[in-house]
C-alpha cells in the first residue's frame, strides 16, 4: 500500500518536472541572481540594524529597522532582476503603486 503510494507520488512529481521545467528554466535565476539577492538582503540589514543601534542609543522609537530595510532591498532588487526580464516592468510597476499612493 505504501508503495504504491509512493510511485504515484514519484510518477506525479515527475510530470511536473517535466511539464514545467521549461517554463522554470526560461527565466535566468542563476547563482549570479541568487547573489545579488543575498548581498541586497545583507545590505538593508546592515543598515536597518546600524537604524536600530541609533534609535537604542537615543532612546527612540523607530518606525522601520533591520527586517524593513531587508525587505525593501529585496524588493528593489527583484524590482531590478524582473526589469531584465520583462520588458517595461519598472514602468508598470511605478504606474501601479503610483495609482495606489493617489488612492490612499
Amino acid at each position: 500500500m505504501i508503495m504504491g503510494k509512493r510511485r504515484e507520488l514519484e510518477s506525479l512529481l515527475g510530470y511536473i518536472i517535466v511539464r514545467y521545467s521549461a517554463m522554470i528554466m526560461d527565466f535566468a535565476f542563476d547563482i549570479v541572481t541568487v547573489r545579488h539577492i543575498i548581498i541586497s538582503l545583507m545590505i538593508g540589514f546592515m543598515l536597518g540594524i546600524q537604524r536600530d543601534i541609533s534609535h537604542y542609543q537615543h532612546k527612540r522609537n523607530g518606525f522601520a529597522g533591520a527586517r524593513t530595510f531587508a525587505m525593501i532591498a529585496l524588493m528593489g532588487c527583484l524590482s531590478a532582476w524582473l526589469n531584465q526580464e520583462i520588458e517595461f516592468f519598472v514602468l508598470v510597476y511605478f504606474l501601479i503603486v503610483g495609482s495606489f499612493a493617489l488612492l490612499s
